[in-house]
């Protein structure tokens, strides 16, 4: 099973963001996380990865490294 690591804590396989403003989700690594319509990352491959969190209104971003091993 794969565990992804999100800020030095082991959550799993998957985990779901959730935002209180508008925002879309991106992933740098699609073999290593993916991210689904409704904001749910999954660990789909061990690597290393960022997913980035760009507000639909404004010009705020927000990043977070993701590891993923097997």
């Amino acid at each position: 099973q794969r565990q992804m690591c999100i800020r030095d804590r082991s959550i799993g396989e998957e985990a779901t963001i959730q935002s209180s403003a508008a925002c879309t989700l991106s992933s740098s690594n699609h073999a290593v996380a993916t991210i689904s319509d409704n904001g749910t990352i999954r660990a789909v491959g061990a690597g290393t990865c960022t997913i980035t969190a760009k507000a639909t209104k404004g010009n705020g971003t927000a990043r977070v490294n993701v590891i993923v091993t097997n």
